[in-house]
C-alpha cells in the first residue's frame, strides 16, 4: 500500500494544478483523512525563507481556525522521501460547489441563502482571527451530504502566489472570482474575500458569473463594469437579493459591506422576509447605476519606513501579480473600452494603457508634444528619470491607472575587477496623464527587493508652455520635481 508519510493512501479524490487529493488512512489512530500533496518547488531566494517554510507556517495559520464552516487542518509536513509539501484534512463526504454548479440546475434560493451564509460565517470568524482566505470559489466550497458547507485550502493561495513570483510565471489560475484589489495589484484586506463571495451568490442566484468572456476581458469587467442586477435574470428575485449581490460586488471598496457580520445581518434580514437594514445609509439606486463604482483616485502612498519596508517586500513577494498580468489587464482595458464604444454605450473614464515592462537602458529620449495646461484633460508629459540601482521597476499611477510600468537598469561605474564602483542611468518616456488626474503615485523596487520607494506628487505640471516630470533616485531617497521640458535626460 503506497504511503505518504505515516499516512496510508486508499484512493484519490482529485487533482488540479496545485496537487492532488487523496483519501488516506492514519493508522496511529484509525481515522480517515483528507490527504493534500501540493506541486511546490523547494526553491528559495537568497538569504530568504524557501516555499517548505513558508508552507508551514501558512499552514500552522490556517490550522488555528476552528469552525463549523471551515475545514479542519489536522497536520502539516514536508514528506522527507519526495519532499512534497502535505496538508491533512477533515475529510467531508460530499462535493464541491463547483461540482453543484456545474450540474447545471440552479439552486433552490433558500439553499442558495443558506449556503451562503454558512461561508460568510466561516469568513467572518477567518477575518476575525486575521487570516483572509484570497482564493474564494467554488471549487473551495465543500458541500456536504446534510447540506453543511465548508471552506478549505485557506492560506494556500498565498503559498502559490509567492511560488509563481519565485518562478516568474503566468497569472495563476481563473481570475474569475478575483476581487477588483487583486487584478489592480492593490493591497488587500478582508473586503477582497467578500468580493469573491459575491461572485459566488451571483452564480448561485442566477445560474451565471457576473463577468464572462476570456481572460482579458473578465479582468477589465471586474475592474470597471458592474453586472446586471441578478433579478434581470432571475425574475424570482427581489430588489433585496439584488443589494445583497451588489453591494458585495462595489470595486469602491468604501460602498462595499465592511465586514462579514455586516453582510449577514442583511442576509438575515432578507431571510426574514425584511429589506436590508443597510440601505438606509446606502440605497440600491446608488449600486445599480450601470455606472463603473472603481474608485478613480488611488490614496496618496506614504514613505515606507524601515520596519514597514521588510513587511512590505515580503507581502509583494508573496501576493504581487505579476508583469504578464498587468499586460493581460492593458489589454483588456483597451479591448473593453472598443467594445463599449461599439455598442455605442458611454465607455469609461479615459484610460491610458498600461505600458509594456521594457529595458530602458538603450531607448533614446523622445519628443512629447506639449501638455495641455488645462487639468481636467489627458495629456501628454516627458518622463525623466536619473538613477543609481542596478536593476528596478518604475511604476506611475493617476486617476485610478497605471499609466507607466517598465523596467530599467544602470551600469556599473568605476571599481576594480569587477570589485566596488557604484551604478549609474538615465531614460525617458512620454506618458499621457489621464483626465482628471490630480496627482501622480510613483513607485520604484529594484529586481531583488532591496530597496522599495513610493512618493507622491500634483499631476499638474507648474505654469508654462511644456513640462517635464523629473523621477531622481539616490543615495536610497526618491525624488520627484516638474521642470521645463528638454531633450536631455537628468
Amino acid at each position: 500500500m503506497k504511503k505518504i508519510g505515516r499516512y496510508e493512501i486508499v484512493e484519490e479524490l482529485g487533482r488540479g494544478g496545485m496537487g492532488v487529493v487523496y483519501k488516506a488512512l492514519d493508522p496511529t489512530i484509525g481515522r480517515l483523512v483528507a490527504l493534500k500533496v501540493l506541486s511546490l518547488e523547494s526553491s528559495s531566494e537568497p538569504g530568504g525563507r524557501g516555499l517548505s517554510e513558508t508552507f508551514i507556517r501558512e499552514a500552522r495559520a490556517a490550522g488555528r481556525l476552528t469552525h463549523p464552516a471551515i475545514v479542519t487542518i489536522h497536520d502539516a509536513f514536508v514528506d522527507p522521501e519526495t519532499k512534497s509539501s502535505c496538508i491533512v484534512m477533515e475529510l467531508v463526504s460530499g462535493r464541491t460547489l463547483e461540482k453543484i454548479l456545474l450540474a447545471g440546475a440552479r439552486l433552490p434560493l433558500e439553499e442558495t441563502l443558506d449556503i451562503t451564509r454558512q461561508v460568510a460565517k466561516g469568513l467572518d470568524y477567518a477575518h476575525r482571527q486575521q487570516v483572509i482566505h484570497r482564493d474564494l470559489k467554488p471549487a473551495n466550497v465543500l458541500v456536504s451530504e446534510d447540506g453543511q458547507a465548508k471552506l478549505t485550502d485557506f492560506g494556500i493561495a498565498k503559498i502559490i502566489a509567492r511560488e509563481s513570483a519565485l518562478r516568474t510565471a503566468t497569472l495563476m489560475g481563473t481570475p474569475s472570482y478575483m476581487s477588483p484589489e487583486q487584478v489592480t495589484g492593490k493591497d488587500l484586506d478582508a473586503r477582497s474575500d467578500l468580493f469573491s463571495l459575491g461572485i459566488l451568490l451571483y452564480q448561485m442566484l442566477t445560474g451565471q458569473k457576473p463577468f464572462t468572456g476570456d481572460t482579458a476581458a473578465v479582468m477589465f469587467k471586474i475592474a470597471y463594469e458592474d453586472p446586471v442586477p441578478p433579478s434581470k435574470l432571475n425574475p424570482q428575485l427581489t430588489p433585496a437579493h439584488d443589494y445583497l449581490a451588489l453591494r458585495l460586488l462595489a470595486k469602491d471598496l468604501a460602498r462595499r459591506y465592511a465586514s462579514a457580520q455586516q453582510f449577514l445581518d442583511d442576509l438575515y434580514d432578507v431571510q426574514e422576509g425584511r429589506p436590508p437594514r443597510a440601505q438606509a445609509s446606502l440605497p440600491l439606486a446608488e449600486l445599480a447605476t450601470g455606472e463603473p463604482t472603481l474608485a478613480l483616485q488611488p490614496p496618496t502612498p506614504r514613505s515606507p519606513t524601515p520596519t514597514s519596508l521588510r513587511a512590505k517586500r515580503s507581502f509583494r513577494r508573496v501576493a504581487a501579480i505579476p508583469c504578464a498580468a498587468l499586460l493581460i489587464l492593458g489589454a483588456a482595458l483597451g479591448v473593453g473600452i472598443w467594445k463599449l464604444r461599439q455598442r455605442g454605450t458611454p465607455s469609461p473614464s479615459p484610460v491610458a494603457p498600461v505600458a509594456r515592462p521594457e529595458s530602458a537602458e538603450t531607448s533614446s529620449p523622445p519628443t512629447g508634444p506639449a501638455p495641455s495646461k488645462s487639468s481636467t484633460a489627458a495629456r501628454t508629459v516627458q518622463l525623466l528619470c536619473g538613477h543609481d540601482l542596478k536593476e528596478a521597476t518604475l511604476s506611475i499611477s493617476g486617476g485610478g491607472h497605471v499609466i507607466f510600468e517598465g523596467k530599467f537598469k544602470g551600469k556599473k561605474r568605476g571599481g576594480l575587477f569587477g570589485i566596488g564602483g557604484s551604478y549609474a542611468g538615465t531614460f525617458s518616456r512620454t506618458i499621457t496623464v489621464p483626465a482628471g488626474a490630480r496627482e501622480l503615485s510613483v513607485h520604484v523596487i529594484t529586481t531583488d527587493g532591496s530597496l522599495d520607494l513610493s512618493k507622491a506628487v500634483s499631476a499638474i505640471p507648474p505654469a508654462g508652455s511644456s513640462a517635464a516630470l523629473l523621477v531622481k533616485v539616490r543615495s536610497h531617497q526618491l525624488a520627484l520635481n516638474w521642470q521645463p521640458a528638454t531633450r536631455s535626460s537628468p
